[in-house]
């Protein structure tokens, strides 16, 4: 997720070990995939198969990344998608 690259990540491991995958870290301007959401019938079975955790409300809208780096801001979607000039028409 932190590489951008699976690929990447398989080469360096295979490469160097499992201590090369340290390396990897997050990047401005490279998107990483969210983590999504899955279902389950009750609250209970959720925390009975994720054990303690936390949760938040889903709220309608979009939801992006925003990467700023200095004056440079980029926007992407949860595809990965760069929607920065798309946004920037819409202000």
């Amino acid at each position: 997720m932190l590489a951008g690259s699976l690929q990447a990540v398989a080469r360096a491991l295979l490469a160097d070990g499992p201590a090369a995958l340290g390396a990897f870290r997050l990047t401005v301007g490279r998107p990483v995939l969210p983590m999504l959401a899955h279902t389950a019938r009750s609250v209970t079975e959720a925390i009975d198969k994720l054990g303690p955790c936390a949760v938040e409300e889903k709220l309608d809208g979009i939801r992006v990344q925003v990467h700023r780096d200095g004056p440079e801001v980029r926007l992407y979607t949860r595809t990965l998608d760069d929607i920065t000039a798309v946004s920037y028409t819409h202000l």
